[in-house]
């Protein structure tokens, strides 16, 4: 059975800003790879450009998020959501943990992006919007879930608008709720 933690202002002001001022400029760097190369092609379908910085246990940052999360098990990316870029329906594989938290301070929900899950008891389809420092943390048998396409410009009236999130994964299961 899958659970689902939603926590909005999940990390400390401090860190909040430290993980969205890296993510602009890991943004910008040479190190970005894609969902094109890195995913299977039935989450890829068609979905436009998803790239993906990874946080490599050398990083500052990386050591900052084990602690918070207190397990050294994550993988951590950042994920920069172009628009028309989306992820069908689909579970995480051999993952018993994720989780989402979104970067952006600003977004419309207009702009598409939201986290939908499907109730395994009941069959409803419940959605989350992207709001900023909110965490959506799934565990034990992770059923199917999806986004929404983007449809938000990349760039608006304040320059780069682009849904920016901190993604994690773990083949390791700790039932420690958030």
């Amino acid at each position: 059975m899958m659970m689902i933690e939603i926590r909005k202002n999940f990390f400390d002001n401090d860190l909040i800003e430290e993980l969205s001022t890296l993510a602009i400029k890991s943004y910008k760097s040479n190190k970005l790879r894609t969902n094109f190369s890195s995913w299977k092609d039935g989450i890829v379908q068609y979905s436009t450009a998803v790239l993906i910085y990874d946080i490599f246990n050398d990083n500052e940052i990386y050591k900052k998020l084990c602690k918070k999360f207190d397990t050294e098990d994550y993988n951590f990316t950042f994920q920069y959501w172009t628009q028309g870029s989306y992820i069908p329906w689909h579970d995480d594989g051999s993952a018993t943990e994720a989780g989402t938290v979104y970067l952006n301070k600003k977004w419309n929900l207009d702009w598409g992006g939201l986290f939908m899950w499907m109730d395994d008891s009941d069959k409803k389809i419940y959605a989350e919007k992207p709001e900023y420092n909110k965490l959506i943390f799934l565990s034990g048998n992770i059923n199917q879930h999806s986004t929404t396409p983007v449809i938000r410009p990349l760039y608006g009236d304040t320059g780069q608008v682009m849904r920016t999130t901190l993604q994690f994964f773990s083949e390791n299961t700790r039932r420690k709720i958030y």
